[in-house]
């Protein structure tokens, strides 16, 4: 795996100012297959206690809505109800209109991750089981 490069002053000084506007910070981080089970214990984490997750993520087979900065999701958690997400990004918070940002099912996200960062909009909707 190549060697990560470190955040410049002006990516952390935007990353700061992206994040003092958000509702959340998500830090992601892909691991290899070969370090899953050393990652896991390292952090803690009880495979026994884990949560069950289904990801879908649609677009065309153009992949129009990404070209056009938009992520559509559906997710379905084990023992919760699952839910789905319309996400316009990049946005910068300080231009959204305060009535969208009162909205219960808005919320303004960073996702931080090696060698990037994007902030996001986030609308969600319940899905319901048939």
């Amino acid at each position: 795996m190549p060697a990560l490069k470190s955040l410049t002053d002006e990516e952390l000084a935007e990353i700061l100012a992206l994040i003092k506007d958000a509702d959340s910070v998500e830090l992601k981080l892909t691991v290899r297959e070969t370090a899953r089970a050393k990652t896991v214990a390292a952090l803690g984490i009880d495979s026994l206690d884990a949560q069950l997750r289904q990801v879908f993520f649609f677009d065309t087979p153009e992949l129009a809505l990404n070209g056009a900065g938009v992520a559509v999701r559906a997710r379905r958690r084990q023992g919760e109800k699952g839910d789905t997400v319309v996400k316009p990004r990049p946005v910068v918070p300080s231009n959204l209109p305060e009535e969208i940002r009162r909205s219960d099912s808005f919320r303004v996200e960073v996702d931080a991750m090696p060698g990037g960062h994007v902030c996001s909009a986030s609308f969600e909707g319940s899905l319901t089981t048939r």
